[in-house]
């Protein structure tokens, strides 16, 4: 079904462009749309009432975000925040890598206000492929997919993909990001 304009501006829901993205269960492309259009009902049915719930990924700039450059590898893809839907309690992002080699860092130590989850998942069929630098206080980690890393409330950390192609994904039980940043 096609998006009608006037209904979303009606009811303030906010449209973005479609992210193309590999699926992590399938491993095939999903195509992305030309032009802004926010995740809907199924083709052919009305716009139903929750709707707003279903939403497109947007890519974003790392810079945004303190403790991260844009010397990080591949695209940044934000799936939920309060600037996506208002009432979201989580973020969830994932870094998106191709081919890497030896890749920059772009994330240096930081904190959080509250838990954090990393996940890691290869673009291979079994979900490897991907490795990742991992830094826990002073220990150095390179955590090969697929894996998860949990990191405490408070507990100084860094994320960098380093070799292969996949997603890490970023879990943070706060809606705005940035305000997750401990001091």
């Amino acid at each position: 079904m096609a998006v009608d304009p006037k209904a979303m501006a009606a009811r303030n829901v906010r449209a973005y462009p479609l992210v193309s993205f590999l699926t992590v269960v399938s491993g095939r492309s999903v195509a992305a749309a030309s032009a802004p259009v926010n995740a809907g009902a199924p083709r052919g049915e009305s716009m139903g009432k929750h709707q707003r719930l279903i939403n497109s990924a947007q890519v974003r700039p790392s810079s945004e975000i303190p403790a991260h450059s844009e010397a990080a590898p591949g695209q940044r893809v934000v799936f939920l925040d309060d600037r996506i839907l208002p009432e979201a309690s989580f973020y969830t992002a994932a870094r998106v890598v191709r081919d890497l080699d030896g890749a920059p860092r772009g994330v240096d130590l930081h904190r959080h206000t509250c838990d954090t989850t990393y996940m890691i998942l290869g673009d291979h069929p079994d979900l490897t492929g991907l490795t990742v630098e991992i830094v826990l206080e002073a220990e150095r980690y390179e955590v090969a997919s697929p894996a998860s890393v949990f990191i405490p409330k408070g507990f100084p950390h860094s994320a960098n993909c380093l070799r292969g192609s996949g997603k890490l994904i970023n879990i943070v039980p706060s809606a705005r990001y940035n305000a997750a940043f401990a001091p």
